[in-house]
């Protein structure tokens, strides 16, 4: 004899079967067994009055659901009960099969066999992206992300409803009485830890869990913050200061590595945007580097290795915008420390102006975006070249200045020279003079016969 097979319980409440009579009809169901919800020593919930707190249906596998046995049994019930009991059985055998469907039927399946055994849950974790869906009708109707550890991938809706009570340090209201508007709420409240309770919710449409709160009590920042700050304190000292970096000047710009995201055929956008502004004409030696600009593991991977090469004059690490908590990452303790190892000057460009990240505090130049560090790199390549114009200039100068001292030495040499010679001049034509009047006073032979 076959061993029974049976399915995972189901809530008669999570279902939507509020009639007591109805549920405790369906035992009389070969292939159905009602089971009451016990807690966790095993005994079975029970009201103040003594009756069963919620039942719970268990599907005999083993035997063949049969409809017609359905309509039997439960003759005299309300038609759509039944019907929708029949629609619920036959999920439940059809999840048991180890058929192929589609994705939408199986979202759809999962959507009818979705029941909580459980009427309110509980659940900490980070509160982010808050918004107010500007269709919606209920002013107090703000929806949140929840999720941990930063991992974008795991994520659940956290839907703040108007009678929602908000519990902070300083007080406890209810969320319709609060002072802000949807859209400041939605600003208030994001980027916090929180413990949320609420009814757990699937969403067909988008194939996505929610939880619609009772209460929201605020813990304090989110993780991500938390850990910023802790960093903040243990890098305070390397930090450079705006001031310090507008300063930073490179020695040079011939040969320039770019850390960047996409591959050689398809860039991201950060990359994109830097090609798009960098000098065409006259720019430097580019070696760009691509990888999964999500995991920074990589980055400080190459920026390892380029560093360890001596080569570059800078290396440029270029990323466009994205969410927070995929941004986070380049706030991590292990970049930083790459980062201020690096013997090469670091430039960086990392998502947009207005995101606040740690490796731009200790990078050599924060540009604050892939645009920034094309531009940064143009305005050095242009400084570069005037101040070697003018060293040039002033070489040319000092040459010329040179040669006209040379020159004035040469005149003034020939001048001394002619000097000299209008002297000897002079001094040979009175030599020249005594001795003609020495002549004139000789007697006649004596000029004649030169005594």
């Amino acid at each position: 004899m076959s061993e029974e097979r049976w399915s995972k319980p189901i809530s008669q409440r999570g279902s939507g079967f509020t009639n007591t009579k109805f549920c405790m009809a369906t035992k009389q169901i070969s292939f159905v067994q009602p089971i009451g919800k016990t807690d966790a020593s095993g005994n079975v919930l029970k009201n103040a009055r003594g009756y069963v707190q919620e039942w719970l249906w268990a599907f005999n596998l083993s035997k063949p659901f049969q409809e017609k046995e359905v309509w039997e049994k439960l003759h005299g019930f309300d038609e759509s009960d039944i019907n929708r009991f029949i629609q619920l059985a036959k999920d439940v055998y059809a999840s048991e099969q180890p058929e192929s469907v589609p994705f939408d039927e199986f979202i759809s399946r999962f959507a009818r066999n979705f029941h909580s055994s459980q009427a309110v849950y509980t659940v900490c974790g980070d509160l982010l992206n808050g918004y107010h869906p500007p269709k919606s009708q209920d002013e107090s109707f703000t929806i949140f992300d929840m999720m941990a550890n930063h991992d974008t991938k795991k994520k659940i809706q956290i839907i703040i409803k108007s009678d929602t009570i908000i519990e902070t340090e300083k007080s406890c209201f209810v969320r319709r009485v609060a002072k802000e508007t949807p859209e400041e709420f939605a600003e208030k409240f994001s980027d916090i830890t929180a413990e949320v309770t609420g009814d757990l919710c699937f969403y067909e449409g988008k194939a996505s869990l929610s939880i619609w709160a009772d209460r929201v009590k605020c813990l304090g920042s989110c993780s991500r913050i938390t850990e910023m700050m802790e960093t903040s304190k243990e890098y305070a000292s390397v930090f450079k200061d705006e001031k310090e970096q507008s300063h930073f000047e490179l020695p040079r710009v011939k040969h320039v590595a770019v850390i960047t995201g996409g591959s050689a055929k398809h860039p991201c956008q950060g990359a994109i945007d830097f090609k798009k502004n960098i000098y065409r004409r006259n720019r430097p030696r580019i070696d760009y580097v691509y990888v999964n600009s999500n995991k920074v593991s990589e980055v400080i991977q190459k920026l390892t290795a380029l560093d360890a090469k001596g080569i570059y004059d800078a290396i440029c690490i270029v990323r466009g915008g994205g969410d927070k908590e995929d941004l986070c990452e380049y706030s991590s303790p292990k970049l930083l420390r790459a980062i201020c190892d690096a013997s090469t000057p670091i430039i960086t460009g990392v998502g947009h102006a207005n995101d606040q990240l740690l490796c731009d505090r200790v990078a050599d130049y924060n540009a604050s975006t892939p645009t920034g560090v094309a531009n940064y790199l143009n305005k050095e390549i242009n400084r570069i070249r005037k101040a070697e114009f003018m060293r040039q200039n002033m070489r040319n100068i000092a040459k010329q200045e040179q040669e006209i001292i040379l020159a004035n030495e040469d005149r003034e040499n020939l001048l001394g020279e002619l000097d000299e010679l209008r002297n000897e001049n002079v001094r040979l034509r009175t030599k020249l003079n005594e001795l003609e009047q020495q002549e004139e006073k000789k007697g006649f032979f004596s000029r004649l016969f030169h005594l």
